[in-house]
């Protein structure tokens, strides 16, 4: 007759021994985890984001190449417009009392292929992640909106701050204009885009007739400047369909359909939105494979821990509801033209208050 207490016994010690081999192979998965992703983060660019200071910067006005002669908006406008774009700078700012809990990180695009320090900021979107009511909130601001530009000697368009100083001048900008702390970015350029794009299998799109000549007009623009034959990629058909990288790219910058700058930023929007669903969808080798592939195009000032610590969460983060929309809201700007330039003025204490109610409040 066996013995109850050996047999019992027995299973005791199988049972531990498989737990520990268990948690061996968790270990030994997590570490192997840790050194892929670690090699990964080390092929990103890391950058201080610091350039020449802002007394050191040309304050040259920086105009779009070819810009038509315009008439200038009346000088009574555009002195009151400057008056308030001065005490908005002096106003004292008022951070929400949760503001820890929101990581606010600015994506930019640029147009220049080294895009670090010199290129105009074709595109820029806050990405606030806000762990307390787990929402993640996608806000573009329009690249033409007037304002003080910190250390300049006259007001201009925001996406000339990265000309000037680079993302730190950028971020500095957003940041005293609107009252809202954005202390980290991550950088690509539009060459950068197009390969991320590729990685991924590109994105699939539904465009219309209008947006498909406006985008093949952009994807030629995109040929000469790679040096590859002029009508190389074209979109050939409207309608839902997969595009590549360089497709994706001149579907992103189309301008003069629609709403103008405000339909072309939430282009940007989608093309971002449908990147984080498929990365989201990936296993740990997909993952791998992508970030060994885009991490290289990448320039931030996020530490490597703080990437680490960002990869880690995209589980967490899976589950966030996702919001998206621009600044200026609707109702709260007007076109203007100052100085040959075509520029938004904007109700800067409206466009905050927005900002804060989207990015740091409860959507219930």
């Amino acid at each position: 007759m066996k013995n109850p207490d050996h047999s019992a016994g027995k299973r005791s010690r199988i049972l531990h021994v498989a737990a520990y081999a268990a948690a061996a192979v968790i270990a030994a998965a997590s570490l192997a985890a840790f050194f892929i992703v670690n090699h990964s983060l080390n092929l990103v660019h890391y950058d201080s984001g610091v350039q020449e200071t802002a007394l050191e910067r040309s304050t040259q006005p920086e105009t779009e190449a070819g810009l038509r002669e315009t008439r200038d908006s009346p000088q009574i406008e555009i002195s009151a417009l400057e008056k308030r774009l001065k005490e908005n700078m002096e106003s004292a700012a008022q951070p929400p009392d949760y503001e820890d809990e929101v990581l606010n990180i600015l994506l930019i695009g640029v147009d220049y292929e080294n895009a670090v320090s010199k290129g105009r900021s074709d595109s820029m979107i806050l990405l606030s992640v806000n762990r307390k009511y787990s929402k993640i909130v996608m806000t573009s601001f329009m690249r033409d909106i007037y304002l003080e530009i910190p250390g300049g000697e006259q007001a201009n368009r925001l996406n000339t701050a990265n000309v000037l100083g680079g993302p730190a001048l950028l971020m500095d900008t957003i940041s005293q204009n609107f009252k809202i702390s954005v202390q980290s970015y991550v950088l690509v350029d539009f060459l950068s885009f197009i390969d991320i794009i590729d990685t991924l299998g590109g994105i699939t799109v539904s465009i219309t007739e209008d947006e498909l000549a406006v985008a093949n007009g952009y994807i030629k623009g995109i040929n000469w400047l790679l040096d590859q034959p002029i009508s190389s990629g074209m979109i050939e058909i409207p309608g839902e369909q997969l595009l590549t990288g360089k497709q994706t790219l001149g579907y992103a910058r189309i301008r003069y359909v629609g709403n103008g700058d405000f339909d072309r930023t939430a282009r940007q929007r989608y093309v971002l939105n449908e990147v984080y669903q498929k990365v989201k969808k990936m296993n740990v080798v997909e993952l791998y494979h992508l970030l060994n592939s885009i991490l290289p195009e990448v320039t931030t000032n996020l530490s490597k821990a703080e990437l680490f610590s960002l990869i880690l969460s995209l589980p967490e983060f899976s589950g966030y509801t996702i919001d998206s929309w621009s600044v200026p809201a609707d109702g709260t700007y007007t076109y203007l033209n100052i100085r040959g330039m075509s520029v938004l003025g904007i109700d800067f204490p409206a466009n905050t208050q927005a900002l804060y109610e989207k990015i740091y409040q409860s959507d219930d």
